[in-house]
């Protein structure tokens, strides 16, 4: 039994797509004047500061909300925007750093640009020949990078948006199955292309959780590397061996369900037969020249940074920022003042 449910594990994680269920229940939906208030079981997750997204419904459901104060066991909202429908009580929801859902959310125009893999990027361009491409993590969608547009537009650079071919069309190709980032970083590599046809001299690459590990394999697999002058990472998934331990331990399993998940894939000739094995997990954990800077919490709660150090030890040109007490991708929103001075500060030194 213990085989068999690794193996849906193992097959699991790289499936994508289907329904996303939210960790909460909405206790109560109280009017207030001119204001909706959404009441949140009290927890760790839901006592982080900042605006913040509230989903609910796969996705379906979407809404802007901002932390008032907590009491014994509810943390209250307000409710800022709704996209689509309010949500009610009893609703499972979210919370995400998402802070809109296009472009115009966040006050600027984008441009439509086919890449060569026939993904749709969104591009913004400055008087620059420096280009910044925003890689958005796993389930997601580009929106989840927007919130870094305007820091990066007054800052003069060109921007451009990576959809993956998982994402749903019309900007990816709606394909369900991920890859771990083991060849995924080619869709950066076309970006990267893409950019330097455009005239690109330098490039800045910007991961997200998943996002960041495509980078990573970027850096390490592609000839286009060295058209790299630096790159950020935000809640990064660093290796998968420690993050399926904390998802194990997440689930009430044990550390070693996550190892031997880990294992299986890389050793399972099923998982071979059906097409899910590897003969290595991808991982950044390597040593690069290139200077980077990494944005984390220790207490992330989605992906493991229980080998941060060793990512750190490897690189002498990484710099390491850590929000206390953060949550996965919700770091700018924690304080978006420490974050953006970290970022403009890095972008000087380059």
């Amino acid at each position: 039994m213990r085989y068999l449910k690794a193996i849906y594990a193992a097959i699991r994680l790289q499936r994508l797509g289907g329904k996303i269920s939210g960790e909460h229940k909405i206790q109560a939906v109280l009017p207030d004047s001119n204001q909706l208030i959404v009441q949140l079981p009290k927890s760790p997750d839901t006592l982080v500061p900042g605006v913040q997204s509230l989903f609910w419904n796969s996705r379906e459901g979407h809404a802007i909300v901002k932390p008032l104060g907590s009491d014994s066991e509810s943390v209250s909202f307000e409710l800022v925007k709704a996209f689509r429908n309010l949500p009610k009580k009893g609703d499972s929801v979210w919370l995400s750093g998402w802070l809109g859902e296009s472009p115009k959310d966040f006050g600027f125009e984008a441009t439509e640009e086919k890449l060569s893999n026939g993904t749709i990027a969104l591009t913004s361009r400055k008087n620059s020949s420096t280009w910044v491409i925003h890689v958005h993590g796993r389930n997601a969608t580009m929106a989840e990078t927007y919130r870094n547009f305007k820091q990066f537009s007054d800052l003069g650079f060109n921007q451009l948006f990576l959809a993956h071919e998982t994402d749903a069309k019309p900007y990816g190709l709606g394909k369900k199955r991920s890859f771990l980032g083991a060849n995924e970083w080619r869709q950066v590599e076309l970006a990267a292309q893409h950019a330097l046809d455009q005239g690109a001299s330098e490039i800045v690459l910007f991961g997200w959780s998943l996002g960041a590990m495509f980078v990573g394999q970027f850096l390490l697999n592609s000839k286009l590397a060295n058209a790299v002058t630096g790159f950020v990472l935000d809640s990064p998934l660093i290796d998968y061996p420690s993050t399926l331990r904390l998802q194990a331990t997440l689930a009430g399993l044990d550390e070693d369900f996550g190892n031997y998940v880990s294992w299986l894939l890389t050793k399972s000739k099923l998982l071979r037969a059906l097409g899910y094995g590897y003969e290595k997990l991808p991982s950044i954990l390597f040593h690069v020249d290139i200077p980077g800077l990494v944005l984390f919490s220790r207490t992330d709660g989605y992906v493991s940074m229980e080998r941060i150090d060793e990512l750190s030890a490897a690189n002498a040109n990484l710099s390491l920022l850590e929000f206390a007490n953060g949550k996965h991708c919700r770091l700018y929103n924690q304080d978006p003042a420490m974050y953006q001075k970290a970022v403009s500060d890095f972008l000087r030194s380059l």
